[in-house]
This record gives structure tokens, sequence and C-alpha cells, in this order.
């Protein structure tokens, strides 16, 4: 359904993607992350039809990126970051102007604004101006009219901004359980929100993908997937805690241990493949170590938020 292959795109006096390679296949849903500046707005654009390829190539619905890009624009759900709403008119006349442009019969449409005020309490505000409403307001309009269409795609750039976290949880329940069939690609910085919903997390950075995975699988790849801390609680003396360090790093699921000697801290690294917390665990049990804190990571995406480097001809 999106095949993009070597994709660039250049802003002036900087490079938005770098020979991105992507294959969404049909009823797929993926999460795109990564810090501000990333890219991924570029690249939605870009699936949209919303910005002419440049370089590389590419298909979204059988639709040439370079030739037939245009054809995209009535054919792809667009949700955009940066609203673009009618601000004279109602809540109420914008939405039934849109089902009206979008052929949606008056029973369907009734229907489906029922819906959403089940969701979103439009009657709150749905009759007041649009330049009224408060920024999470215009997002739950503008988010009804995304929800008008029937598009085989949907394309979301940060659809949570403005929200609060009980309409974004009804949102990723939508999403979840609603737009079933539908390939939908969706930007955000909340990773575990958009977890609850997608199949595959891809993180973009500087304009490269830098992973592609489940969200367990994004995690294991993290440098503190499984890190063990480990905080015994004073007073101990210096032999004790030492004894600690040497039983802990013998362990054969430890793979490093950091640990400053007299300290009553202890970061465990697993070896790969392995979980060395159960044996850690037992061993507090057989001694009579006093705890203050016990705690495993799953893995921290931090480290995709971090600068990459650049080919000395792409530095600004």
């Amino acid at each position: 359904m999106i095949h993009l292959t070597a994709i660039s795109h250049r802003y002036p006096g900087s490079l938005a993607l770098d020979q991105i390679d992507l294959t969404i296949n049909e009823g797929e849903c993926v999460a795109l992350i990564g810090p501000t500046g990333a890219g991924k707005s570029t690249l939605l654009k870009l699936l949209a039809g919303r910005l002419p390829l440049s370089s590389g190539s590419g298909s979204v619905m059988g639709f040439d990126l370079k030739r037939e890009s245009h054809m995209l624009r009535s054919r792809v759900g667009w949700l955009p970051s940066s609203l673009h709403l009618w601000s004279h008119l109602t809540a109420r006349s914008m939405l039934s102007a849109s089902a009206h442009f979008r052929r949606v019969s008056s029973g369907d449409f009734s229907a489906q604004l029922a819906q959403w005020d089940a969701w979103f309490e439009l009657h709150r505000f749905i009759d007041q101006p649009l330049s009224h409403l408060s920024k999470g307001q215009q997002r739950k309009v503008a988010l009804c009219q995304w929800l008008m269409t029937d598009h085989a795609i949907g394309l979301l750039d940060d659809p949570t901004e403005g929200l609060d976290p009980v309409d974004a949880t009804l949102l990723g329940e939508f999403l979840k359980h609603h737009a079933r069939g539908r390939t939908l690609v969706v930007t955000g910085h909340q990773v575990q929100w958009l977890a609850s919903f997608a199949q595959r997390i891809v993180a973009l950075n500087q304009g490269r993908i830098r992973s592609d995975d489940s969200l367990a699988g994004t995690q294991k790849s993290a440098p503190d997937h499984l890190r063990i801390s480990l905080i015994l609680k004073a007073p101990m003396e210096v032999e004790e805690i030492a004894e600690a360090a040497t039983l802990l790093k013998a362990l054969p699921q430890v793979n490093r241990l950091e640990h400053e000697v007299g300290s009553l801290e202890f970061v465990v690294y697993s070896k790969p493949g392995q979980d060395a917390y159960p044996a850690i665990r037992e061993l507090l049990l057989s001694t009579d170590w006093p705890v203050t804190q016990f705690t495993q990571s799953t893995g921290s995406l931090g480290h995709l938020y971090r600068p990459v480097d650049l080919n000395p001809s792409e530095s600004l």
C-alpha cells in the first residue's frame, strides 16, 4: 500500500528526510516517533500528496509520488498538526459543510454527530464559532471532520495535541477498535498512547529511520533493556557491601555490574537474551540484606532521540 525507496526531501538550509526506505502494508497501523524536527510531518505530507517528491521513488495506493501525488489528496484521510478551520463558522456549520462536500447523507451525518457527541461532548460548544473555541475543542472538531472520511489510508499528525488525557484515551480506543481494515500512520510524542493501537513503532531522527519494530522489540534494542537497579538500606558494613557486589557479579545471568566501592547502589545489566532479575531476587531472599529499591527497566527509548552523526556534507 505504501512503498518508499531512498526518499529524501530538503527544505532551504536543511535536509528533512534522508534516504528513507519504508513499506507499510494494507491494514497496518504504524506510529512515527522522534524529536521535533525529525521529519515526521514532512513524511506524512509526502504520503498525503501535499509535498512534491524530489528524490527517491515511492507509491501510495499504487499512485506514483513523483507523477501522481495530486491524486492522493482526495483519497487519503489527512489530519495535519496545524489546523486550518473556517473560524467564522460554528463547529456544527463546518461539520455540516464537510458532510455536504463529502456527499454524506443527512441521516448518516446525524448518526455520526450523535456518536461524536458521545465521545467528545460536542454539545458543549458545537454552536459556538470556531474562533471562540479552545485549542483542544478545535482539535476535536478537526478529528470529527477526519472521522467523517472512509479512506483506506488515514494520516494523523500529532492528533492528541490539545486533548486532555480522557479524550486522548477515547481517540486511542477508536483507532484501536473502529479503524480496523484501514491503514493508519500516526505521529506523536506519547509513546505508550501510540503503542496502545499501533503494531509498529518507526523512530525518525534527523530525517533517518533509526528503528522499525513493535514497542517491545524497540525496547529490547535499548541500551538499558532489563537494567536492574538495586539499592540496599543502611546501615551495612563495608565488608557486607563488598560481599554483595561479589555475589551479584558472580551470577551467570549478569553481564555487567556498575558499583562504586562502599556505595549501597548497584546497577546490573543482564547478558544478551537473559534476565538476571529472577536470579537476583532469589539471592536477596537467601540473604538478610535490607533492600530499599529493586526495580528493572523495560528499556527507555531516549537513545532514539539523541543526535545521530551526519555526513560532513550534510552538516549545517
